[in-house]
């Protein structure tokens, strides 16, 4: 950095656009009319910024209502760390943490559309958004109400038990059925 990238410093302004990066040691002086002088080592650090965040999570994985939320932790690259995360959309009982962590326990069953920030701490600061889709899915239940009965010695009537919620596939098992 010199004088000429910095300005007029005649009347000690110090301003201008920086075109290179680093910290940076210097001397000021400055001389009254009287030729009495004054000095002082100042440090100035400018920070390269070649661009802003990208976020690069890509999907979010899939919930199911009143369980807590498989933990996600955000990724973004670029601009300068560390990164203030922020969410719009999120459904009732997730949220997200500023380090970018994802969790809790959502209350209700649905597909949202969440838009997650990222911002980084450069000076101006710089930020971007995306949107991605969160799936919760209803809690897991058997919804088959009653099983019919059956007599000693008769062929029990074939019953297809019925679920929903959860993730599917299904795998049922069964335990304490009468013997036959």
């Amino acid at each position: 950095i010199g004088l000429a990238t910095l300005g007029s410093f005649l009347t000690g302004l110090l301003n201008g656009v920086p075109t290179t990066c680093g910290t940076f040691s210097f001397t000021v002086q400055v001389t009254d009319s009287t030729n009495t002088t004054a000095t002082k080592q100042f440090s100035l650090t400018i920070t390269c910024i070649t661009s802003g965040p990208t976020i690069t999570t890509a999907v979010l994985p899939n919930g199911v209502a009143t369980q807590p939320y498989p933990a996600l932790t955000l990724q973004a690259q670029g601009g300068a760390t560390p990164y203030n995360w922020s969410a719009t959309g999120l459904p009732t009982g997730i949220n997200l943490s500023v380090a970018g962590v994802l969790g809790g326990t959502a209350t209700s069953a649905g597909t949202f559309s969440v838009t997650v920030t990222v911002a980084d701490s450069s000076t101006p600061q710089q930020t971007a958004s995306k949107t991605l889709a969160l799936t919760i899915s209803a809690a897991l239940t058997i919804v088959t109400a009653a099983l019919p009965n059956g007599g000693v010695t008769q062929t029990y009537p074939a019953t297809t038990l019925q679920a929903q919620g959860g993730a599917t596939p299904y795998s049922w098992s069964v335990t304490g059925l009468p013997a036959g």
